[in-house]
């Protein structure tokens, strides 16, 4: 959840600057986001890992057309997490989607909304103490 800190901050400076925002969350982050005066709209908790459906099963040949279903699988699982009605639902000027949640990233692009990335990933600089 220290994300979603970080990202609430955000949405406060945006809204200071007079946009609105919303919020597609899952449970475990609407309670916070509520709290802090934002409209949700639910969406699941997103999936671990997008190409789950597409990674070929060992001992099947790879033919084209065992590809062709294995992506029908991974876009399948993109769809299931409801962020594409969450999009339908608030039809936003701009999305700003964490870069770690896949199916955010490739609904928003691939529906021609402004897409921002935001990364949460903390590197030290260069130093005798930093790891390789």
């Amino acid at each position: 959840m220290s994300n979603l800190f970080s990202t609430l901050a955000l949405a406060e400076t945006l809204q200071g600057a007079g946009h609105d925002v919303t919020f597609a969350a899952p449970d475990n982050c609407q309670s916070a986001i509520a709290h802090a005066g934002f409209p949700v709209v639910p969406v699941q908790a997103p999936l671990l890992s997008v190409r789950a459906g597409y990674l070929p099963k060992p001992g099947l040949p790879r033919t084209a057309r065992l590809k062709q279903d294995r992506t029908a699988r991974a876009v399948a699982r993109i769809e299931e997490d409801g962020f594409a009605q969450a999009l339908k639902q608030t039809a936003p000027d701009m999305v700003l989607a964490d870069c770690e949640h896949h199916s955010a990233v490739i609904r928003s692009i691939s529906a021609g909304y402004r897409t921002v990335l935001l990364s949460f990933m903390y590197f030290s600089p260069p130093g005798p103490l930093a790891p390789p």
